[in-house]
Order: C-alpha cells, then sequence, then structure tokens
C-alpha cells in the first residue's frame, strides 16, 4: 500500500477481498494502530512487518524563506464510475469551491512571501471529466510529484488524503478539513469512510467541520511559525514504528524472513554524504564486462564515487578481477 500510505484513514477498502490475508505473505504497518486494522480482517501477527513506508526516507524538512501551504483534498471517486448525477450540487464541490474563494485565503495567498498550492486529485480530470477553476491567487502542485511539496510545506489542509501521514511523520501541521460531511452524493463505501472517520477523527487533531474555523486555524499557524502543539507532536510520534533508514530495515527484515532470520551486512558510504553510489548487478557470464565498465568509470570519474555490485553467483575468481 506504498501509494495511500498507512491503512488508517480509508477503511473502506477492508471490505472486499483485495487484501485477504490468503493473497500476500506479509503485509507492512507503520503503527500499532495500522496493526490492529489489519489484524482485524483476519491477518496474523507472523505475516506483519511492523516497520513503516520506505517513501518516509524521502521525507526532510527543507529550509526555505517562503511561506508554503499545500491543500489537497481525496476525491470521491465511486460517485464518478457509478452514478450520473449532477455532482455540481454535491456539498464536496460546493464547499471545496466555497473555501479557495475564502477572501481570507486569498488575502493569505496574495501575500509577498507566501505560496498556496492545490493540488487537485487526478481523478477529477482522467476519470471525471470535471474541471475545477482554481483561482489564480493560487499555485497548482502536480500531484504526480508531491514529495518535493510536501518537503517544503509549512501547513497541510485536507479531509482525510493519506499524504497526512507524511506531514505527521515530520510533525508538520494538518488541518483536516471534512467539506463533505453529511453530503446525500456519498455511495454505500463512501458511508463506510464517512462514519468511520467520525470516529478516526476523535484520534487525531484539529478536526473541523466548518470553512470559518479552518481559516482561523491557519492564521493561528502562521502568526505562531507553524509549530505543531507539543501535544500533537506526541500522538504523531506515537504512529511510527521507526523514523531513519526505513528502506535499509525493510530490506533487513525481508532478508530475514526468506533466509532463515539471517541477517545480511549493512552497506555502508565510503565517502561523504555528498558522494555518489553507483550500484550494478552481474551474472558470472557478464563478469568481464562488468570489469571493463568499472575500469571506464573510475578512469572517466573525478568525483568520489561508491560502487556496490549485486550478485548471486560470482566465483571467487570473478570477485576478485573485479575488485
Amino acid at each position: 500500500m506504498i501509494g495511500h500510505g498507512p491503512l488508517y484513514f480509508k477503511r473502506s477498502i477492508l471490505f472486499g477481498n483485495y487484501l485477504h490475508h490468503k493473497n500476500y505473505d506479509y503485509y507492512l504497518v507503520s503503527s500499532n494502530k495500522e496493526k490492529r486494522i489489519i489484524k482485524s480482517i483476519g491477518w496474523n501477527d507472523r505475516n506483519i512487518i511492523k516497520i513503516g513506508l520506505p517513501r518516509f526516507d524521502l521525507l526532510k524538512k527543507e529550509k526555505h524563506e517562503n511561506i508554503n501551504i499545500l491543500i489537497m483534498f481525496t476525491w470521491r471517486l465511486n460517485d464518478f464510475k457509478n452514478n450520473s448525477f449532477d455532482y455540481s450540487n454535491s456539498l464536496y464541490l460546493k464547499n471545496l469551491m466555497s473555501f479557495l474563494n475564502n477572501v481570507k485565503l486569498k488575502n493569505i495567498a496574495n501575500r509577498n512571501n507566501t505560496n498556496v498550492y492545490v493540488s487537485i486529485h487526478h481523478s477529477v480530470h482522467s476519470l471525471c471529466n470535471f474541471d475545477i477553476t482554481v483561482p489564480n491567487c493560487y499555485k497548482i502542485a502536480d500531484s504526480n510529484n508531491l514529495i518535493q511539496f510536501i518537503n517544503r510545506a509549512d501547513l497541510l489542509i485536507t479531509d482525510y488524503s493519506s499524504i497526512a501521514h507524511d506531514f505527521m511523520f515530520l510533525n508538520i501541521p494538518v488541518i483536516f478539513y471534512k467539506l463533505d460531511n453529511g453530503d446525500p452524493f456519498l455511495t454505500d463505501y463512501n458511508k463506510i469512510d464517512d462514519n468511520l472517520l467520525n470516529v478516526i477523527y476523535k484520534t487525531v487533531y484539529n478536526v473541523f467541520f466548518e470553512e470559518e474555523s479552518v481559516i482561523n486555524k491557519i492564521i493561528y499557524y502562521i502568526n505562531n511559525d507553524f509549530q505543531l502543539e507539543k501535544e500533537y507532536c506526541e500522538i504523531n510520534n506515537l504512529f511510527f514504528y521507526e523514523k531513519n533508514n526505513i528502506c535499509q530495515k525493510l530490506y533487513l527484515a525481508i532478508e530475514g524472513k526468506y533466509k532463515n532470520n539471517t541477517i545480511c551486512p549493512v552497506v555502508s558510504r565510503k565517502w561523504a554524504e555528498n558522494g555518489v553510489a553507483v550500484c550494478v548487478s552481474s551474472s558470472e557470464k557478464y563478469a568481464p564486462y562488468l570489469s571493463v565498465f568499472l575500469l571506464s568509470l573510475i578512469q572517466h570519474t573525478q568525483s568520489k564515487v561508491d560502487l556496490i555490485v549485486f550478485e548471486q553467483e560470482l566465483s571467487k575468481f570473478s570477485k576478485k578481477k573485479v575488485q
């Protein structure tokens, strides 16, 4: 579930066979809360890997001079696939457009040192053929490359997008605005999420159902240098098993499960953090060409380079030649 993050805000996916434990060997979870959810649908402890998502290793709060605010709401995809209603009358669209046209929010976006990014869900254009006009005072964030916006953002406003976890991981403030609360256009699956969210929201923070309350909280964080409240940081920190070297720890965990719990040695950097790592894979037959490639690389590279070779069958002779 790398794409949608920890399974916490979107429970409707549980009500089907997609995540049935018979379909997979292991499921990766980020927290005890997520683990309890998976166990509730039949998963066993021994088939749950408790580490977290590798994508979290890419998260790093970047220093910047401007204020950057990201607005990203989810989209009720099932509504558009299964029904043919006039969605211009939905609470979702009405409240979204009202929020984007809020005078106070526009004034914030028009400040010299402030960028307000709006990410429109890809389903709006590619599947729903529905166009949302975003006021010119906002910038459009590419939903296919969100990591750059996450790392430089000071605040996220969403309903229950999975990237809320990325912000929680970094202890960057999140404001949850449930703008389709009680929307009659919700499908059965959406209603499941709708009902469960009312419970889930009680376990997080900054949950609002009114536009003005959201605006006031945005202004609060601007005036307080976007410092997340201490008690909210504690909630965030309890959500994640790991916060460092997650990808490496996941690799070792998988290696341990598939190799009788033997742990492979960790490959550490030889050169400084700004050095380059080049990874290649080779069979025994390709070893002579690998040697030529590496020699050429060394002769034509002036910077410090770590060279890592992945192999399963190289002979001692070939390894010696490569080294």
